[in-house]
């Protein structure tokens, strides 16, 4: 399946496709630098820290507060 960019975007924001997300961190470099770049715009409120397959596992899920 191709799709643009816009419609990828459009996917993974307005049905929660997490495959989308995936690909959409990929092509960012991964979570760390997509974090980083999401700080950088002023938006520090929330943390992406792992992709769809490392959500499986628990122990990634920790976050202190």
């Amino acid at each position: 399946m191709d799709l643009t960019l816009d419609q990828l975007l459009r996917y993974t924001v307005s049905h929660s496709d997490n495959n989308g997300c995936d690909i959409l961190l990929d092509l960012g470099g991964g979570p760390e630098p997509v974090q980083k770049f999401i700080h950088k715009q002023g938006i520090k409120d929330f943390t992406i820290k792992v992709n769809e397959q490392e959500m499986r596992i628990w122990e990634n899920l920790y976050i202190t507060i």
